[in-house]
């Protein structure tokens, strides 16, 4: 019996041992788990954050295609614009060039219009002189003759 009590007390003493080993390696464990457990949470925070800064990318990304887009539509109004001034530039230099050539026939008629009228004025001043001369004449040889009548 003492034999039999000594073997049990030396079983207990293994399975207490044991026991306190189990009961360590639980209490390490559960450290363990709480660890990783506290490292899912933190990798779970950091792939919500990675989310959301993918989703703020994401938006940012269409607000620059967007802005893109228009001022891709902006450029091309102010191009077509150009082309059409640059054409109406073109248009408004050959009228101008036009203008200014038949400009220049009108001074060109207008001045031989004149030197024809000058020229004209000038015959019939002539002829008014020569005409004024002749009356003079006319009017002296008639003094001249009234003159010698009343003597």
């Amino acid at each position: 019996v003492e034999r039999v009590l000594k073997s049990m007390e030396n079983e207990k003493g293994d399975l207490t041992s044991q026991v306190a080993n189990l009961e360590s390696q639980r209490t390490s464990l559960e450290s363990s788990r709480k660890k990783l457990e506290g490292e899912c949470h933190q990798l779970r925070d950091s792939i919500e954050d990675m989310e959301e800064e993918k989703r703020n990318a994401d938006m940012m990304t269409q607000r620059a295609n967007e802005a893109l887009h228009r001022t891709q539509s902006e450029l091309a109004v102010e191009q077509e614009a150009k082309s059409n001034q640059e054409r109406a530039c073109q248009t408004l230099t050959r009228r101008i060039v036009e203008l200014e050539s038949q400009l220049e026939d009108l001074e060109q008629q207008a001045r031989n219009a004149g030197k024809s009228k000058i020229t004209a004025l000038q015959n019939k001043v002539r002829t008014s002189e020569a005409d004024l001369d002749n009356e003079i004449k006319r009017r002296m040889e008639l003094k001249r003759l009234l003159r010698s009548w009343s003597e």
